[in-house]
């Protein structure tokens, strides 16, 4: 072997050995830019998918999702007051339906009576005459 093939031999090993090294560093870079896109790609991700509470608003109530996946609803304030009135109205009624039966036959009794009353006067009264 000559002293120029072996020149020609070590020049050849050494680019050979440049383009090798460049080829990793290209390599480690390639991976450390891969990484980097993968992690804010990661971060785009969770940030959208973060619960956003979904509200729906309108002259009557306020529904809004809850993050256990329920619904609230809050009346507006004309609509609560006239829920409470309703609730009052229900509430006088059904009352009225505590009476004891005996009440409730004597008080039907007695409006019954007081219907039949002026016919009976009047016939009473023809009688009479």
């Amino acid at each position: 072997m000559s002293l120029m093939d072996l020149g020609r031999d070590l020049v050849s090993t050494a680019g050979s050995y440049y383009a090798g090294k460049e080829g990793i560093e290209g390599a480690q870079a390639a991976g450390q830019a891969g990484l980097a896109v993968g992690g804010q790609i990661g971060q785009t991700a969770a940030e959208a998918s973060e619960f956003k509470p979904y509200t729906v608003t309108s002259n009557l109530a306020t529904a809004t999702t809850t993050p256990e996946g329920g619904l609230g609803v809050t009346l507006s304030p004309e609509e609560q007051a006239r829920q409470n009135q309703y609730l009052e109205s229900a509430q006088g009624l059904l009352g009225s339906l505590g009476v004891g039966t005996e009440q409730a036959t004597t008080d039907l009794y007695n409006q019954i009576r007081a219907a039949q009353a002026p016919e009976e006067l009047r016939r009473q009264q023809a009688m009479n005459e």
